[in-house]
């Protein structure tokens, strides 16, 4: 496999980190649109399908985990499918998601990040105090009245560009792999990049011996697909001190309450993919992110080859630490409080490879128009009863200084 040096030509392409190496998606074979009323092709701009869900659940519905229809797949789900699939859709004709497949995959080289001197410059607009608190305090009102156990309240930053290109936000972004969120990525749709700087799994499968299963002679049946999840809950900002930071965190109630609540809501959405038995390798564990501290879970679970893409979606989707719990009627009120639709950001990132078949969250992320000069980032947190409003405003902010200190060097 050669690497490349530059971003490719095209409409049409994806910069993913796969195991801490930066590899891009290109030569797109299909690229798709789905909206809540249609199915478009974005290579033809032809309406495909007047019927988006069946259409959608029979992509979805031929990637099994013992094998797969197409080359390399990268799937932006947006948040909004979720609801779609809900029937609790409050923003029509929003694109809920974007189904791309790709014939090569290639490393890039990583002079790419490190190449000459980076400029980027922009301005943002920090969201309204007096908005969140109206929103926070009408989330918390469903949390005294018990219509909820932790709703995750997100707004948007808006911001302009005022010096620079792509080229430029990628190298600042990402020159430094200390920086790069697990699941980071970039995808390039049309005029649109939809980025995240990702440091969280939805989903990860792969094949695994079965442990006492002889290695000589294996068959299909000493086999089996493991799926895990790491969800994050809890976050404080990194000092000098990492060791004293993390027992803070880790001896926080609220923080832990919260953690415990989306444990046990992914321990629930692992179990409705197919009947099996969920694993919880780690209850509370430390990650590390530019500029914070989160402890997150890591939970397991064996499954059957039969198993689809569909499945696993319908179970799991939207990730539960984005949400709240009890889901469905938490992501009601997250509709009801939040000022504009999510889109990109809190969906998923899917990509299916020869080697590779795993889901991202997309956070500390979100949209970039080049041509206008604008782009937009979201953050948000999740509130508990304990939780306080500065607290979470503050951590609201903390998330998006994460973005800023890369980029404003």
């Amino acid at each position: 496999m050669s690497a490349i040096k530059g971003l490719p030509d095209g409409d049409f392409w994806s910069l993913q980190f796969i195991e801490g190496k930066p590899f891009i998606f290109n030569h797109v074979k299909t690229a798709y649109a789905i909206y809540e009323d249609r199915v478009e092709c974005l290579l033809s701009n032809e309406i495909i399908s007047r019927q988006p869900c069946l259409y959608l659940e029979g992509l979805l519905e031929e990637e099994s985990l013992d094998k797969s229809s197409h080359d390399h797949l990268v799937f932006h789900a947006f948040y909004e499918l979720g609801s779609f699939w809900l029937n609790q859709l409050k923003h029509p004709n929003q694109v809920l998601g974007i189904w791309m497949v790709f014939k090569e995959k290639t490393e890039v080289d990583e002079s790419f990040f490190r190449g000459s001197e980076k400029h980027f410059k922009t301005q943002w607009k920090k969201p309204s105090f007096v908005h969140y608190k109206e929103a926070f305090e009408r989330g918390k009102n469903h949390l005294k009245r018990g219509d909820c156990y932790q709703y995750n309240l997100t707004f948007p930053f808006k911001g302009k560009i005022l010096k620079g290109n792509i080229e430029d936000f990628i190298g600042l972004l990402w020159q430094h792999p200390s920086n790069r969120g697990a699941y980071a990525g970039i995808s390039k749709v049309n005029d649109l990049f939809y980025y995240s700087n990702s440091p969280e799994c939805l989903f990860n499968i792969s094949k695994k011996l079965i442990p006492g299963s002889s290695v000589s002679g294996k068959s299909e049946a000493d086999f089996s697909y493991v799926l895990e999840t790491k969800p994050i809950k809890g976050t404080v900002s990194l000092t000098e001190n990492e060791d004293l930071d993390w027992e803070t965190l880790k001896h926080c109630p609220k923080n832990e309450s919260e953690l415990y609540m989306i444990t046990d809501l992914l321990r629930n959405d692992l179990n409705g993919i197919e009947k099996p038995i969920v694993k919880v390798v780690a209850k509370k564990a430390p990650l590390r992110v530019p500029g914070l501290l989160h402890s997150y879970s890591h939970l397991e679970v064996c499954l059957s080859s039969k198993v689809t893409l569909k499945n696993i979606m319908k179970s799991v989707f939207p990730g539960g630490s984005i949400t709240g719990a009890p889901k469905r009627r938490v992501m009601e009120i997250i509709a009801e409080l939040e000022v504009a639709p999510r889109g990109f950001y809190c969906g998923s990132t899917i990509l299916r490879s020869h080697e590779i078949f795993r889901a991202s969250i997309n956070i500390r992320g979100g949209r970039i128009d080049i041509h206008k000069g604008s782009l937009c980032y979201h953050a948000g947190s999740g509130v508990t009863y304990e939780s306080t409003l500065e607290g979470e405003y503050n951590e609201m902010l903390d998330k998006h200084k994460s973005l800023t200190r890369l980029l404003h060097k």
